[in-house]
C-alpha cells in the first residue's frame, strides 16, 4: 500500500507530533465516489435550515459509537515501567478515553468530553475499550513480512471470538453524503492505539517502514475481511472503517490529538482539509497549540453558525461585541469572496477552556486572533504546505526576512541542512509572517520555501527558534495591535496580496469580551495603524540622535507624535515634538551629552485627519556610553563589549545601503568592503573616531550582484585590546 504522509517529505521526522491522513483511498461501499465535499453555500443554507446532514463518512451530528483497541506487542519492554502504560499491562487511564452510554457529563478529558464540548452536544460519540497483545513479536512479524493491516486483522480476529461488533455498525452514508441512521454491514470504527512500535529494535526507522507504522493514519491498513462469522465488513482503506496511532508513549495528550485528528478525517475528507500550522484544530496541520477546533471546522460540520458579514454593501458595524470562541463558538465570518471561497474568521481567545488549559501543546497568548481561508477546493497551488487553505494572520505583522548561514538538520536529512532566518524590517505588502512557509535562496541558489525553524540574533548567533511553538505577538490586543486594515501590519489582504474590502478596530476589552467596530468599505473611519520600523542612530552632521521609520499608507494620515522617557530621572513619557516627516531629530539630546542617568527611550503614534491616534509603536532605546576607566585587568579583557557592527540595512540593497557601528572608546577605525573573493572594493573609514554610534551609506553603484563583506577593525587609542567582527551583505540589481 502507498503511505502518505502528513508532512512533505522536505521536513520527515521533523516534528513530533506530525498526524498523517491520505488520500490514497478506493471509494466503494460507504464513501461517494466523486462527490468529495459540501459547498460552503451547500452547508450555509443548511445552518438556517435544518440540522440533519453533515460530515464526510461519518455524520458530525447524531451518535456515533466506537472500538478503541489498546495494543501492545509481546516482545515490548521499552519504557516497562511508565505508568501511564506499563508494559503486559492496561493503560492506566484506559477507561478513562470514552464513554460507554452518551452524558452531558462525561468523562473529563474523554472523548465524550472534547466533542460534546467541541459540538455542543450535537455529536454524542461514545465507545467501548479493550486491550489487547498481538498474537506475535514484532521480530516475528518482520521475518515474515507482515505488516500494519494484517497485524490489525489479527488482533480483531482474535477478539472476534469474544465479541459481538453489531454495535459498531449503526450508520449508512449515502453517495450524496446523506447519513442515514441504519446499518450497512459495515463496521464504523475502529480505532487502534499502539503503546510502542519500534522503540527497543535495533533498527527503528526500518521497522517503522518494514511494519507500515511511521506515524498515524486514518485506515488501518490491509485488506478487507469480516467479523461476526461473516454478517458485518471492516473496510480497511482510508476513510471507511478505522484509523491507527502509532506511539501512545511517551506523550498521552499527543496520542488523545491523533485519535481526534484521524477521526476527523472522517467528517471532513482528505488531506486536503489539513489546515494551516501553528494554531488550533482537529486538522491542524505540525505545531498545533491546542486540539480546539477552529471556527472554520465547527461551521463547516454545523456545530456553529456564524456571523456573517458580507461585502455587499458599504457600513461600519458598530460596537460588535465578541464573547470567548471556545467555549461559546461565537466568531464572525467575514466574506472576502464566497465565489473564490475566501474568507475571514474572527475568534477571541481567553484560555479559559480546558481543552486550552489541559491539553495545551505550545503556549497561546489571550487576543482576538484572525484566521484567513484562502479557497476550499484546493487547486495545485494550494496543495503545497506553504499554502494550506487556512492560516493564522499574526498580528505581529510581515516581515522581510534574510538567510545568511545553513545548519545541519537535527530531525534527519532530508533536507541535509536548514536555513537560519534573520528579521530584517517591516513589510507591509510584500513580507512573510513568522507562520508561513518563507521563500529563501543562499549565494544564488535556488529559491526554495521553509518555515522558520532556526533564527539569527543580532550578535549573528544561531539559535534553535520554532516560530509556531510560541504565540506571542500573534494575537490582536487593546495597545499592542487593534486595528486592520489594508494599511495596517499585518494588514487585510487575501492570498493574491490584493486589497480586500474589510477591516477592524479593537474598542475594548471587558470581562473577557471584545467590543469591535467592523468596517466594510470604510476602514478610513478607523484611527491610523500602528507605526512600524521605529529605529535610532546617530546623525553624524549634529551628533544628535535621530529617529527614523517607515511611512504610514493611510491617505487621510496628518503627521507624528514623537515621546521620550529617559530611565533613572523623571522615568515618564514627555512629548518632545511631532512631524509630518519620517525622519526626526532629538534636539534635545547630543550624544556626547555625559548624562548617566541610563536609556533613552522613544516611541511614535500616528494621528489623522479626523484627529484620532494610533496605538504607540514599538518602544526603541538608545544608551550613551559612558567614559571608560580601565581599573584592572579583568576589565582590560572585555572592552570588546563595548564595540559593535551592526546588520546592514536593507539587507538586500539597491545600490545604497546603511552601515552602522558602536565604538566604545576613541579609537583608530578602518571600516572595509571586500568581495566573496577577498578583494577589497572600497575603504569607507580609516581615522580617529570618538565613542559613540556611527553610521554610513554605502553605494554599490557599478558593482555586480552577490554577496559582500564588510569588517571593522578598531583599535583603541588608550591601549586596550583591538576589536575585529565582519559581516555579510548581499547587493541584488
Amino acid at each position: 500500500m502507498k503511505k502518505i504522509f502528513c508532512f512533505v517529505v522536505l521536513f520527515t521526522g521533523l516534528i513530533s507530533d506530525n498526524i498523517l491522513g491520505s488520500n490514497n483511498y478506493n471509494h466503494t461501499d460507504k464513501a461517494p465516489n466523486n462527490v468529495y465535499y459540501h459547498d460552503k453555500e451547500v452547508y450555509k443554507a443548511q445552518q438556517k435550515e435544518s440540522e440533519e446532514q453533515y460530515g464526510f463518512v461519518l455524520p458530525s451530528i447524531g451518535d456515533i459509537n466506537v472500538l478503541i483497541i489498546f495494543a501492545q506487542f509481546p516482545d515490548d519492554d521499552y519504557d516497562k515501567d511508565n505508568p501511564l502504560w506499563r508494559a503486559g499491562k492496561d493503560p492506566a487511564d484506559m477507561n478513562k478515553w470514552v464513554n460507554e452510554t452518551w452524558t452531558n457529563t462525561p468523562i473529563q478529558g474523554s472523548l465524550t468530553h472534547y466533542f460534546n464540548d467541541m459540538s455542543f452536544n450535537k455529536l454524542k460519540f461514545t465507545g467501548k475499550v479493550v486491550s489487547a497483545i498481538s498474537p506475535h513479536s514484532r521480530q516475528w512479524y518482520l521475518e515474515n513480512n507482515f505488516d500494519r493491516g494484517e497485524i490489525h486483522k489479527e488482533i480483531i480476529k482474535q477478539l472476534d471470538s469474544t465479541m459481538d461488533f453489531r454495535e459498531f455498525d449503526n450508520w449508512t452514508c449515502t453517495p450524496d453524503l446523506h447519513h442515514l441512521k441504519q446499518p450497512d454491514h459495515v463496521i464504523d470504527m475502529i480505532i487502534f492505539v499502539w503503546r510502542n512500535i519500534s522503540k527497543g529494535l535495533p533498527d527503528e526507522q526500518n521497522a517503522n517502514r518494514e511494519l507500515d507504522f511511521e506515524k498515524c493514519y486514518a485506515s488501518i491498513g490491509g485488506v478487507d475481511f469480516t467479523v461476526d462469522e461473516g454478517k458485518r465488513k471492516v473496510k480497511t482503506g482510508y476513510f471507511y472503517s478505522g484509523a491507527t496511532i502509532s506511539n501512545y508513549l511517551p506523550d498521552r495528550n499527543a496520542a488523545f490529538r491523533g485519535v481526534v485528528h484521524e477521526f476527523a478525517h472522517y467528517l471532513f475528507g482528505d488531506n486536503r482539509y489539513h489546515s494551516g500550522f501553528g494554531f488550533w484544530g482537529m486538522l491542524s496541520s505540525w505545531g498545533v497549540k491546542n486540539i480546539v477546533a477552529n471556527s472554520f471546522e465547527r461551521a463547516w460540520l454545523g456545530w456553529i453558525k456564524l456571523n456573517y458579514i458580507s461585502a455587499d454593501s458599504a457600513k461600519t458595524l458598530r460596537d460588535l461585541k465578541l464573547k470567548d470562541y471556545a467555549t461559546t463558538g461565537e466568531a464572525y465570518c467575514l466574506e472576502i469572496s464566497p465565489e473564490l471561497r475566501q474568507y475571514f474568521y474572527l475568534e477571541n481567545h481567553q484560555n479559559i477552556s480546558y481543552w486550552e488549559i489541559e491539553f495545551k501543546f505550545y503556549d497561546i497568548e489571550k487576543g482576538l486572533y484572525v484566521l484567513r481561508q484562502d479557497k476550499h477546493f484546493p487547486s495545485d497551488e494550494f496543495d503545497s504546505p506553504c499554502s494550506k487553505y487556512l492560516k493564522l494572520i499574526s498580528a505581529e505583522g510581515r516581515y522581510d526576512w534574510d538567510v545568511n548561514y545553513l545548519v545541519n538538520n537535527p530531525w534527519g536529512n532530508n533536507p541535509a541542512n536548514l536555513p537560519v532566518f534573520k528579521k530584517v524590517k517591516p513589510d507591509r505588502l510584500n513580507g512573510y509572517h513568522s507562520l508561513e512557509f518563507i521563500p529563501w535562496s543562499l549565494n544564488d541558489s535556488k529559491e526554495e520555501l521553509s518555515p522558520i525553524l532556526f533564527t539569527e540574533d543580532e550578535d549573528g548567533k544561531v539559535i534553535q527558534d520554532a516560530k509556531y511553538q510560541r504565540c506571542k505577538n500573534d494575537a490582536f490586543e487593546i495597545g499592542y495591535n487593534e486595528v486592520f486594515s489594508p494599511w495596517s501590519n499585518p494588514n487585510s489582504n487575501n492570498h493574491y496580496r490584493n486589497p480586500t474590502v474589510f477591516g477592524f478596530k479593537i474598542n475594548s476589552m471587558v470581562n473577557g469580551v471584545y467590543s469591535l467596530d467592523i468596517y466594510v468599505r470604510t476602514y478610513i473611519e478607523a484611527p491610523p495603524s500602528k507605526p512600524i520600523g521605529l529605529n535610532v542612530v546617530i546623525d553624524s552632521a549634529s551628533n544628535k540622535i535621530k529617529l527614523c521609520w517607515q511611512k504610514n499608507i493611510e491617505p487621510d494620515l496628518d503627521n507624528y507624535e514623537i515621546s521620550k522617557k529617559i530611565q533613572w530621572t523623571a522615568n515618564k513619557w514627555i512629548v518632545i515634538g511631532t512631524t509630518r516627516d519620517t525622519v526626526f531629530i532629538d534636539n534635545l539630546h547630543y550624544y556626547s551629552f555625559s548624562f548617566g542617568f541610563g536609556a533613552s527611550n522613544y516611541r511614535i503614534r500616528a494621528k489623522d485627519k479626523q484627529n484620532l491616534y494610533s496605538v504607540y509603536s514599538e518602544i526603541i532605546s538608545f544608551r550613551k556610553i559612558p567614559n571608560y576607566k580601565v581599573t584592572n585587568e579583568k576589565e582590560i579583557n572585555k572592552p570588546e563589549k563595548q564595540y559593535k557592527l551592526n546588520q546592514n540595512y536593507p539587507n538586500p540593497f539597491n545600490p545604497s545601503t546603511i552601515l552602522s557601528f558602536i565604538i566604545g572608546h576613541s579609537s583608530f577605525v578602518t571600516l572595509k568592503v571586500y568581495d566573496v573573493l577577498g578583494r577589497e572594493v572600497a575603504i569607507l573609514i580609516n581615522e580617529e573616531k570618538p565613542a559613540g554610534t556611527y553610521e554610513i551609506t554605502w553605494n554599490a553603484k557599478g558593482l555586480a550582484s552577490g554577496v559582500y563583506i564588510y569588517s571593522i577593525f578598531a583599535k583603541p587609542l588608550n591601549g586596550l585590546k583591538e576589536y575585529i567582527e565582519v559581516r555579510k551583505m548581499l547587493l541584488i540589481k
